[in-house]
């Protein structure tokens, strides 16, 4: 039977302890994990070890590095506020019970005292092999529905980038650069998040510099990262995958074709599925406003990245239409819906029209083949596809027409009896609209949306708005964000959204935001 033990916080016991993101690997049989810290509510901390063994569990103000030979490093900073929750290891105290897990629940005052308060917390279990030393967490209390900055700003710039999570809860950032969506300087560097120091840290560089790419965890704790495009938008066709454990790229196998700005999608059984994108981002001249050659570079073709054999195979038969900026979501039976991008144009007059999909694909492991299903109502590109709380899947926001004009309005997939169809949902409150933003399904299954841009294609300006969107489709505003920001990143963590990087009226940014959640 699990042991519970249950502390209420009060304002005069400001930091009985934190709870926090798993950042470093367990040296040891002994693991934390914990869950948001939401002022107004309550946390959970669980500690796995070995059943009967005597541990200890404490917590700092800041962290630190101390090598214990024979055992490993303790991540604690040993200030005078070091304190021990238990210390089982060197005092009587009970040991782990037969279950091998302690849990540890926290009630926090809706306290605005306590909004940003940082911990940082490790536990150890002993063993008939010595100490064995969990991980080391970090928490922020925070307000609901607020922001906090990260210890550290990023080790370089960059907008259209890719993140992904790491088995050992690091944030891998990925290529990127700056310019503007239609004219991109790609860069070839890295970067990890460490989610208990809060600060990143350069990593090895790419084989090639990417922006407009898509990168893909691995079930073995690799990244996969494909096509995309280089500087001034020539396309690249290759693939690189990253071992987290040497910190090594290597190459891939190639793409049958250049892909930029399509779309990648973890399929259940370990693989891969790449669709559609442009051949090439290649204008005129990187002033022009003529759009048909990158309109016209638009693909239907779809293939799929075994990392078992690390081969890519064509599917069996392509997509409905070409996409240019579509996007897909894995559905909960297993299946991929793709949904909208441009697929061509036209020009009237030496001025760019273009043409949207006219049906969604979904994309069926079994048979590695798409069916057509319904189209959107409202054609669009640059949008977001999340899977709700309640399974149906939310299509939000994006750019349309012939401007290619951002888009408020959202829309409502239900799959079907092997295909599906849309609903109207809500519309962006107050007649908002938002194109290259992020959209986090969180554990509550409600749906957040932060920044992008308004305007028009060639001519976008980033917003600082916030959205939720309920697991049952209504939509409601948020907090500000700290700043304008499109073309970010955003990833749901025990510590709440990590929003990194992107570009704000000038220029691609350095700065990453952790976001409290709402209750």
């Amino acid at each position: 039977m699990k042991a519970t033990y249950r502390i209420t916080v009060s304002l005069g016991l400001l930091a009985l302890f934190a709870l926090g993101q798993p950042a470093l690997e367990p040296q040891g049989n002994c693991r934390i994990a914990t869950n948001l810290a939401i002022l107004g509510g309550t946390s959970t901390l669980t500690l796995d070890g070995p059943a009967g063994a005597p541990f200890s569990l404490a917590f700092d103000t800041i962290p630190g590095n101390l090598p214990v030979p024979g055992v490993g490093t303790i991540w604690l900073g040993f200030t005078p506020g070091l304190t021990y929750l238990v210390n089982g290891i060197f005092m009587p105290a009970p040991p782990l019970p037969a279950s091998g897990q302690f849990s540890l629940s926290v009630t926090w005052p809706a306290s605005p005292a306590l909004d940003g308060a940082l911990f940082f917390v490790q536990a150890g279990a002993g063993t008939s092999a010595g100490i064995a030393l969990s991980n080391a967490v970090s928490v922020q209390t925070g307000l609901p529905d607020s922001y906090h900055p990260t210890l550290g700003l990023m080790a370089s710039a960059r907008a259209f980038h890719r993140v992904v999570p790491l088995q050992n809860g690091a944030l891998m950032v990925i290529g990127g650069g700056a310019g503007a969506f239609l004219s991109p300087a790609a860069t070839d560097t890295c970067e990890r998040y460490d989610p208990y120091h809060r600060t990143f840290q350069a990593d090895t560089p790419m084989n090639a510099a990417r922006t407009l790419h898509r990168a893909t965890g691995l079930a073995d704790g690799r990244v996969f990262v494909s096509g995309g495009s280089a500087t001034l938008g020539a396309g690249w066709n290759s693939t690189e995958l990253y071992d987290p454990a040497t910190q090594a790229w290597t190459a891939g196998p190639n793409l049958s074709a250049n892909r930029i700005a399509h779309t990648a999608t973890l399929l259940d059984d370990g693989r891969v599925l790449l669709c559609g994108g442009a051949s090439n981002f290649m204008l005129s001249s990187p002033t022009s406003t003529n759009y048909m050659p990158i309109f016209s570079a638009a693909q239907a073709t779809a293939e799929i990245f075994d990392p078992v054999t690390g081969t890519i195979t064509p599917t069996a038969n392509l997509m409905s239409s070409a996409r240019i900026g579509g996007a897909a979501v894995k559905l909960p039976s297993g299946k991929v819906l793709i949904t909208g991008g441009v697929r061509g144009g036209f020009s009237f007059f030496g001025i760019a029209t273009p043409t949207y999909a006219q049906f969604e694909d979904l994309f069926d492991p079994a048979t590695n083949s798409f069916t057509t299903v319904p189209a959107l109502a409202q054609p669009r590109f640059g949008h977001t596809l999340n899977v709700r709380g309640d399974g149906k899947v939310a299509a939000i926001g994006g750019a349309g027409g012939a401007l290619v004009i951002s888009l408020g309005t959202s829309e409502i997939f239900t799959e079907s009896g092997g295909s599906g169809f849309w609903t109207g949902g809500p519309n962006l409150p107050g007649s908002a609209s938002t194109a290259l933003h992020t959209a986090v399904t969180l554990a509550d299954g409600s749906i957040y949306v932060a920044g992008g841009a308004i305007g028009a294609l060639g001519a976008f300006n980033p917003i600082d708005t916030a959205w939720r969107m309920t697991s049952t489709g209504a939509l409601s505003t948020l907090s500000l964000l700290p700043g304008p920001v499109q073309a970010h990143t955003a990833h749901l963590t025990p510590a709440g959204v990590v929003l990194i990087g992107g570009s704000d009226t000038i220029q691609s940014v350095d700065t990453a935001q952790i976001w409290t959640p709402v209750l």
